[in-house]
């Protein structure tokens, strides 16, 4: 499954979960989390910032987990923790 045309984050494990982010539709920044045992999609979290050049990059930051949390950087410097954590 072809996920993006570029990452620039390091994909990670943790929970059971591998998380990796990259550049959505239309250069957004995008995390997508699948299962770690069978690779089934469980979620994928949009940017809420609108890319800010031509160029995007999307979600560079290389996601932390902390317990049942992921946190991760957005481009505009913003930490993020999706809701969805738990997946």
């Amino acid at each position: 499954m072809r996920l993006t045309d570029r990452t620039l984050g390091s994909p990670i494990v943790g929970q059971g979960k591998v998380l990796i982010g990259g550049t959505g539709p239309n250069g957004t920044g995008i995390l997508w989390c699948f299962e770690e045992i069978s690779g089934k999609l469980l979620w994928r979290m949009h940017s809420p910032h609108q890319k800010l050049y031509n160029e995007s990059y999307g979600m560079c930051a290389t996601p932390t987990v902390e317990q049942d949390r992921i946190y991760l950087v957005s481009h505009l410097g913003d930490v993020l923790c999706p809701q969805r954590g738990r997946g």
